[in-house]
């Protein structure tokens, strides 16, 4: 018998017995919707956490300087030099290797400080976070920030950017366009009673939901010489932070052990995210796991089906061999029935599967819509990797199912089963 002659005969015999066929593959849905339900679950999660790290940037690299080691109980001096400062030459040198798209300094402000802004003469004044290059210190709550006028970086010393909420704070009224240009004072504030007023000149709005201003590492670092009453604190210190963009998330990578040779601590948020990956494919193998478990119990009932059909058909069996079929032809017959039980019955559950997730993540819009929550796009994700695969493991599955009885119907002798189905 040819390949074709074999699938004709197993698909005329699953028409033969619709009822027990559709039941049958009924059984091998259910365990397909299963897991297209449990693994889009996953998927989805996963797609949607890999988006928050690309928005924070997979291929950056976070540098910071090594501190004096001390004792846990010795207070830590914010003015104390560091043994290798991140200095300038260390950013150009940065610059200059192969796949760095850009390498810039950062000084954080010191939480002791109290910093206000306010516009020149007046007494309106707001406390604002005070951030270096592109608001990287933001609320990871808050969207990246837009420029709503002019830049989103200060262009050079003495200009800030300054977010729309602490323009109003400080009763700058107005378009965002017409705040480019406006004067503003930071006013630093001691314990002790001392003050000082530093100028700038507003250089850009940003869309930043909270009272900030961005300001270049130099003007930062004034500040702090300032509250610290060390002038040279910026060349004993150096930057507190350098962040190194890439061209892509493999020369991120490979950058990391040169940068831990030089004396540096790298922290990169591509390896949290492989970690997170990790986990969230063992979730993914767990939840499909429960659906391969009904899948397993689906074929029992794909055994028990093939097992009647062997008694119904032990003449039929016998004709087959008595005309020239061989062992292995009546093998692939049965077998073949088998996997297009799994066939069918893992095309419907992942039909049914993609409908319901469908349903399931308009619900779940919807819901957050009317809690006022932005949408998270799609909770449940089904790609045509997931359905190709399940197909074939449903296919897989019946086929194994279909093994014992397979060969017990090969094993058949023409005569026997002439005279048994007689």
């Amino acid at each position: 018998m040819t390949i074709r002659d074999i699938l004709k005969t197993a698909w005329t015999n699953l028409r033969r017995r619709p009822a027990r066929t559709t039941l049958t593959s009924v059984g091998v849905a259910v365990g397909a919707l299963t897991i297209v339900a449990m693994v889009s679950l996953g998927i989805g999660v996963q797609q949607a956490i890999r988006a928050q790290f690309e928005e924070i940037g997979l291929q950056n690299l976070q540098i910071q300087p090594r501190e004096v080691e001390r004792d846990e109980a010795d207070l830590v001096d914010p003015t104390e030099p560091r043994p290798q400062p991140l200095t300038d030459a260390d950013l150009a040198r940065w610059r200059s290797m192969p796949g760095v798209t850009g390498a810039f300094g950062l000084v954080h402000v010191d939480s002791s400080m109290v910093i206000l802004v306010r516009r020149p003469g007046s007494d309106v004044v707001a406390r604002p976070l005070i951030t270096g290059m592109d608001f990287e210190l933001r609320d990871p709550f808050d969207p990246r920030p837009t420029a709503l006028a002019g830049d989103l970086l200060p262009p050079k010393d003495g200009m800030l950017v300054i977010s729309l909420e602490a323009a109003q704070a400080i009763s700058l009224t107005g378009a965002p366009a017409e705040l480019l240009g406006q004067p503003v004072q930071l006013l630093l504030e001691t314990p002790r009673g001392d003050s000082q007023t530093f100028d700038f000149t507003i250089a850009g709005v940003s869309s930043h939901l909270n009272p900030a201003v961005a300001l270049t590492a130099q003007d930062t670092a004034a500040l702090k010489e300032w509250w610290f009453n060390t002038p040279d604190l910026f060349a004993r210190r150096g930057y507190d932070e350098a962040l190194v963009t890439t061209s892509g998330i493999e020369e991120a990578r490979q950058m990391i052990e040169p940068l831990r040779a030089e004396g540096f601590e790298v922290q990169s948020v591509e390896i949290l995210y492989s970690l997170t990956n990790r986990i969230f494919t063992m979730v993914q193998m767990m939840l499909g796991s429960v659906g391969g478990l009904a899948l397993m119990v689906a074929a029992l009932g794909v055994m028990n089906t093939l097992a009647m059909a062997i008694y119904e058909r032990t003449r039929e069996i016998g004709i087959l061999k008595a005309v020239g079929a061989s062992t292995r032809d009546i093998r692939r017959l049965f077998l073949i029935e088998a996997a297009l039980i799994g066939m069918l019955g893992g095309a419907a559950g992942s039909l049914l599967g993609w409908l319901i997730t469908l349903g399931l993540n308009q619900l779940i819009i919807a819901n957050l819509e009317a809690t006022e929550l932005p949408p998270t796009g799609k909770i449940f994700v089904v790609t045509w990797w997931l359905v190709a695969g399940v197909i074939g493991f449903a296919m897989f599955i019946s086929s194994a199912a279909g093994l014992l009885p397979a060969m017990r119907a090969a094993r058949l002798e023409p005569v026997s089963a002439l005279r048994e189905g007689g």
